[in-house]
């Protein structure tokens, strides 16, 4: 599960690659990435993928202890509510939805 606090990291390494990475080009982002995630992303790829981890777009769900299982289809918007309903071996997935639209 990933907290708010290591979303808006992910989200700052994003903002990163954006602006010191992308105008680089692939020689300053080969010793980063793997031969497989070549050519560099895009600036605008980079930008699209920071748009997926939008606060607005974060939500917690309970799920079973390897993932695969759904307890409820409830999503939670905070953190603190979803902890709150955990039982047993239940745990906290993130789920990350599409930006609505308007925000």
């Amino acid at each position: 599960m990933l907290t708010p606090r290591q979303l808006a990291v992910v989200r700052a390494a994003l903002w990163y690659w954006r602006d010191e990475m992308c105008p680089h080009g692939e020689a300053a982002a080969r010793p980063y990435l793997q031969p497989e995630f070549l050519p560099v992303p895009s600036d605008d790829e980079v930008r699209q993928r920071d748009e997926r981890f939008a606060p607005a777009a974060v939500r917690y769900a309970i799920c079973s202890p390897i993932g695969r299982d759904f307890f409820s289809v409830q999503l939670f918007g905070d953190l603190t509510t979803a902890r709150r309903t955990l039982r047993g071996d239940r745990f906290l997935a993130t789920v990350l939805l599409p930006p609505s639209r308007g925000t």
